[in-house]
């Protein structure tokens, strides 16, 4: 995973969302070693990331940025930048990579 590193906004900045996913693809000498049923599995990515309004403010107000001035307060969660339940249709049987990066 990635997050800025921004001397003296690192947590403001991680807090507010800022991280993502990175995947490191197999090399070619690895992926010609790799049985082909396994490089044919279908994939998903799910990104986790929870946000804790108070703590996000506490921190703006430290830093005196008022790009995370919010009257939010009760902590919520994201899946896939959605607040909405996730769904995930995977047919019975069906083997699948599951890339998932919980960003807490």
């Amino acid at each position: 995973w990635y997050h800025p590193h921004q001397h003296g906004a690192t947590a403001l900045q991680a807090e507010g969302g800022a991280a993502g996913m990175l995947l490191i693809e197999s090399s070619s000498r690895e992926a010609s070693q790799m049985p082909m049923a396994i490089q044919a599995l279908p994939e998903q990515f799910i990104i986790v990331q929870e946000f804790e309004p108070e703590t996000l403010a506490k921190y703006g107000r430290e830093s005196k940025d008022k790009l995370y001035d919010t009257n939010l307060t009760e902590p919520f969660m994201l899946v896939n930048g959605c607040t909405s339940l996730l769904e995930i249709t995977i047919e019975a049987g069906q083997w699948t990579k599951l890339h998932i990066l919980n960003v807490a």
